[in-house]
This record gives structure tokens, sequence and C-alpha cells, in this order.
């Protein structure tokens, strides 16, 4: 009893990691996300320009993604949760020194650097203990689930922020949020275990298939097999393959103790870059810069057009509550679509070139009000499915480097977003241009998504006819006669 009740704990432990790590993103993303409350006071108060104070943000946003090597040597270091408990601390510390800051060059390394860095680094450890309890089948649903503590931050804290901006300034409001921090996401960290079984989930459900189908009749194994080439779009060969390569490797994919030689790296690296690497890293890139303009530049646009900053509060928690609604609907059917996911992010993409030119055109509350509501959408779909995305569209076979070459298009997106956006404001006194560039922005980058999916359907037309009924049939007799060697021993 006790050992099925270990069990039973063991299989499901992976969401009590999932809602720690909300209630972790809840804390340690309080200030990234209400930034742009603070825009406006840091920059009369430390007399600097929209271009200074709006790279404080980007820096933050910026480094963050840069952080992934950061994450592997704590890792190696003190594993997972010691790193996460360490790490909220430094990016507690960093936001409380922050508010005794004296120039906007010291934000740049208090904020900027320390917090970015710190940010990142527990967002990567969180991101790879998530994956290695959930590789391929819900894995939306988990970061979805995950990452609504950003959006519950931004609700959470909007209002708070802006009252405590007002009546007490912005540097005791770093330090209310610098305690916020570390007393929500210190305790949740305690919680992050890493999984112990070094199987993929993918691999033990394919095994449990297999397993079922060898123990039944023969007509079942001959259905089985069937279905095997039917529903996993007949790449059985590819399957055996990346099983052969994994057992060639040795990699230790559920639990990360064994150590890459360099020569593995390079070879995986090998494996990642290519052309669809290329056009896909340059849709990440252009998307970050864009969404920088939605993070950091708001409020300041909000008070350029005439609305106030109790209104850009409210138009905050409107756009955090919708994100928050857009996350919920895909933890329930994330995993449900009937076509790739990568289509979401080339219709969010196409949206937002409708969304930036519209916000050229606004001029009133109301206005706003549905353009928060729009903005709440598409950023979900844009957090929620850009890594997901860049694994089902570059390979699962080499996650850790796709997901780094992510991050890091990421980070260049947001460091260089902002710089167009308040050069244009310093000079012109308006956003309205800006906005112009992030439609731009945006064609450029639902033109590189394009090309991603089109190369990609048209190798996948030349390996079906080029792959025919006999190769599938080899596969399938291979990866039987594996699945029943592994079985009987």
């Amino acid at each position: 009893m006790h050992r099925r009740m270990e069990e039973w704990i063991k299989c499901r432990w992976g969401w009590v990691v999932c809602g720690a790590s909300f209630f972790i993103h809840v804390g340690i993303y309080s200030l990234a996300y209400s930034f742009s409350l603070l825009f406006v006071d840091i920059q009369r108060d430390l007399n600097a320009t929209a271009v200074e104070t709006g790279w404080i943000g980007s820096v933050i946003w910026g480094v963050q993604m840069f952080s992934s090597p950061l994450e592997t040597f704590l890792e190696s270091c003190f594993s997972h949760r010691p790193a996460l408990i360490l790490v909220i601390i430094v990016a507690s510390a960093a936001i409380f020194v922050s508010s005794f800051a004296q120039s906007v060059q010291q934000l740049f390394v208090t904020l900027g650097a320390i917090y970015g860095l710190a940010l990142g680094t527990t967002w990567f450890i969180m991101l790879g203990v998530i994956v290695q309890y959930y590789p391929a089948k819900n894995t939306v649903r988990a970061i979805s689930f995950a990452t609504l503590g950003g959006s519950t931050a931004t609700l959470v804290c909007s209002t708070p922020v802006n009252m405590s901006v007002e009546a007490f300034g912005w540097r005791r409001t770093l330090q209310f949020i610098g305690a916020f921090t570390l007393l929500l996401s210190l305790p949740p960290a305690v919680l992050m275990f890493p999984p112990k079984d070094k199987v993929y989930e993918s691999s033990r459900r394919d095994f449990e298939d297999n397993n079922e189908a060898i123990s039944g009749s023969t007509s079942d194994i001959r259905i089985h097999q069937q279905k095997v080439c039917t529903s996993r779009e007949t790449n059985l060969h590819q399957i055996d393959r990346d099983m052969r390569e994994d057992d060639k490797s040795k990699v230790d994919r559920g639990d990360v103790t064994t150590p890459k030689t360099t020569a593995t790296r390079i070879e995986r690296w090998k494996k990642v870059i290519c052309v669809d690497a290329c056009l896909y890293s340059i849709f990440t890139v252009t998307c970050a810069m864009l969404w920088a303009v939605f993070f950091i530049n708001i409020i300041s646009y909000y008070e350029s057009v005439g609305i106030t900053s109790h209104q850009g509060a409210m138009l905050l928690t409107i756009t955090a509550t919708f994100e928050m609604v857009t996350k919920v609907t895909l933890v329930v059917i994330g995993e449900r679509f009937p076509f790739k996911k990568t289509y979401l992010l080339l219709i969010k993409v196409i949206g937002m070139i409708g969304l930036s030119l519209a916000m050229v055109v606004a001029s009133t509350f109301p206005q706003f009000v549905v353009l928060s509501c729009v903005t709440g959408i598409l950023r979900a779909a844009f957090n929620v499915l850009l890594y997901p995305c860049s694994i089902e569209t570059l390979g699962q076979s080499c996650s850790d480097e796709v997901i780094t070459l992510t991050s890091i298009s990421r980070g260049i997106g947001f460091l260089t977003g902002t710089i167009p956006a308040g050069a244009i404001y310093d000079k012109f006194g308006s956003y309205r241009v800006s906005f112009l560039i992030v439609a731009t922005t945006s064609l450029v980058s639902a033109l590189s998504l394009s090309m991603v999916l089109l190369r990609q359907k048209l190798v996948r037309r030349r390996s079906e006819v080029s792959t025919g009924p006999r190769q599938c049939n080899e596969s399938k007799k291979n990866l039987y006669l594996r699945v029943s060697t592994e079985t009987s021993v």
C-alpha cells in the first residue's frame, strides 16, 4: 500500500512542480511585468531619456534569455532545487538594492544585468524540470499552467504597484516588490524536485502501447501495427533511428546527470543548425522586438496620448485578465488541435500586424480597452507556444539546444526592440511611427515562419514519395522486434 501510494505521488508530482512554478512566476516576474508602471517616474527622477529608461526593461527581458549557460553551470554545481533557491534570493536582493540607485547606469547593472540573469536562470530551471516530466505529451498544458503565474503577477500587481508609486515613489515600491518576490517565490522552490526515473514519458508511453499489443492476439498485434503506421505519420523508421541514436550517445534524458562531451554537443548543434533554424530565429527575434514595445513602453505610450496612469494600470489589468483566460484555454485544449501548433503562432503574428496598425489610429479609452483584450490573447499565445513550437519545428531529439537557440534569439529581440521606439519618441514626442515599425516587423515574422512551414511541408512530401509501403513495413517490423526484445529482457 505504501509503495502504491509512492508510485501514485510520483506519477503526479509533475503537476505539483507546475503548481510551484506558477507561484514562483507570480513572485519573480512581478517586477518584470509591472516595470512599465515605473517607467515614467524613473525617467523623471533620474532625468533620463526614453531610450535609456526603456533599455532598462530591454536589458531585463533580453539578458534573461542569455542566461542558459549560467543555468547549466548552476545545475552542474548545485542541481535544480538548490540552484533555484539561490537564484531567487539573488533576484530579490537585486530588486531591493536597485531602490538606492542614483543613475540609469546603476539600474542597468542591478535591475538589467543581475535581476535579468536571475530571472532567466529561474525560468530555465523551471522549464528544464517541467520538460523532464512532460517531454512530449501535455507539454503545452504544463507550460501554460506554469506561465499563468506571469499573467497573475500582472493582474495582481498592476493596481497595487501603481498606487504604491503614486503614494511612496518608485524607490520604496521596488523595496516592496523585492520583499514580495522573496516571500512568495522561495517556499514553492523547495518543491521543485526533478523526476528520478530516467525514461522519457513519450518513450515509456510507446513501450506500454507496444507491450499491450504484444500481450494480445496476433490480430490485435496486426491492428496495433497498422495504427502505429497511420496515426504517427508513418515515421516509425525515424523513431527507431532516434532510439538507436539515444542508445549510442548514452544521454540520460530524464535526469540530467550524465555529462555531455564536447564532441557530443557539437554533433547535436550540427543537427539543430539548418535553414529552418535560421528562419525560425529570424521569426523569434522580430517577434521579441515587437513585444518589447508592448512590455516596456506601453504606459509611456498611453501617457503620450492622454491616458492617465490609473487608466493605464487598468488597461494592464485587462491585458493580464485576457492573457490568463487564454492560457487557461490552452491548458484545456493545448494538446487537442488537429494541426501543428506552429500554425497558431502564424495566426498570432498576423494578428499582431492588425493590432499594431490599430494602435496607430486609436485615441480613446474604450478603443484601448478592446486593444488590451487582443494584446492579452496574443501575448499568451506567444509566451506559451514559442518553446513547444520550436521543439516541434526543429526536432525533439536536441530539445536543450533548440530551447537555447530560441532563447538567444528572443533575447536579441528584447535587447534591441525598445531602441527604435524610444529614439522616435525622444525626437518626435510620439509612438505612432514606432507602431508602424512594429507592424512591418510583424510582417517579417509572418514571412519567416511561413517559409519554415512551407519548407517542412515540401520536405515531408518528398519523404512520403521516397518512403514507400515496403519501407514502412520494414520500419514496423524493426520497431516491433526491438520492443519485443526489450520486453523479454
